[in-house]
């Protein structure tokens, strides 16, 4: 028989009514019975409340609350709040666009209440935004992977596991834990690396039960988003300075996590982007998250990316795209 166990499912949400909906649908079907779904509004300006109503008069397991107005805007404080509201024995934080497959609550129930386990987490499949098509497994997981090493991989930023609803926690070990509610991007990874630094028991539930809905044409260009971003990588390196001299792979790891940034937000052909990059790079050096050799290297290849003389064919040139293609990889 399985455990008839209470599930608290947590959502946080912002101007998320187009979807919601199908969110909702989902966790309404699921087979596995003893659940409530705890819908935390961010602040929504379309029709999210009038929505919600709806659902909460259709399914009484439903709540509908607001994040309180001392807590600082953004999905962590909601998903914090939702925790304290919350009765169940086993959570799972869902986003207020993704779907759980109907049989997703039953068999991570089966699963995590006939062990110990702190938590558990299955494989999530991609569901392209408007156009419903699913997509392959996100989170490519081998054989040979050590469930201990995914410290390792989520500070490299490698994701062994996809988003928060892959993931079902037994409730007494979260009491602990909390999203930080300051951190304005990277925050599943965060919260991640703080709960596998403790060596938590855990398993992989080889399925899939989960989709995470994206937008193939979504990406960030903005100088004010890249920056934020270069700087919120900054806070979390910060927070895990301390573990550095005891654990200096986890150290290389968060170096792997820089480059891909740096890969992705940083180099642009335009001189009205170098003042933020140039300032992220020494505050990185400053903050001694990159030796010397690291930071010469990237500033030169930022030189290189902002003065558009990457196509330069001289010899020198040559030598110098070889170093930073190599350090950059």
């Amino acid at each position: 028989m399985v455990d008839s166990k209470l599930v608290s499912i947590i959502i946080p949400s912002y101007n998320r009514a187009h979807f919601i909906g199908e969110t909702l649908d989902s966790v309404i079907a699921q087979t596995y019975q003893n659940w409530e779904c705890i819908v935390v509004d961010d602040g929504s300006t379309d029709y999210t409340e009038e929505l919600l109503e709806f659902y909460c008069h259709k399914d009484v397991r439903i709540q509908y609350r607001h994040r309180p107005d001392h807590k600082p805007k953004g999905a962590n404080a909601c998903r914090n709040y939702g925790f304290k509201l919350s009765k169940g024995q086993y959570v799972i934080w869902l986003d207020s666009d993704d779907i759980l497959l109907e049989e997703c609550l039953m068999r991570r129930v089966s699963r995590i209440a006939k062990t110990s386990l702190d938590f558990i987490f299955s494989n999530t499949a991609g569901l392209e935004s408007y156009s419903n098509k699913t997509n392959e497994q996100l989170n490519l997981l081998s054989t040979k992977d050590n469930l201990c090493d995914f410290l390792y991989f989520f500070a490299s930023y490698n994701l062994p596991w996809w988003s928060t609803l892959s993931v079902t926690y037994r409730r007494e070990y979260l009491l602990n834990f909390s999203f930080d509610e300051n951190l304005k991007r990277f925050q599943d990874i965060d919260f991640y690396i703080q709960i596998l630094i403790e060596e938590p028991s855990f398993e992989h539930l080889d399925l899939i039960d989960n989709l995470y809905r994206f937008d193939k044409s979504y990406k960030i260009e903005s100088v004010v988003s890249s920056d934020l971003i270069l700087s919120c990588f900054l806070r979390l390196n910060m927070k895990y300075f301390k573990y550095y001299t005891d654990d200096p792979k986890l150290r290389q790891c968060f170096r792997k996590f820089l480059y891909k940034l740096i890969k992705t937000y940083l180099y642009e052909n335009n001189l009205t982007f170098f003042k933020f990059y140039f300032k992220s790079i020494l505050n990185y050096r400053m903050h001694f998250l990159l030796d010397f050799k690291d930071f010469a290297i990237i500033l030169l290849n930022l030189l290189i990316s902002v003065l558009n003389i990457r196509n330069y064919n001289g010899i020198g040139m040559h030598k110098v795209k070889i170093i930073t293609d190599r350090n950059l990889n």
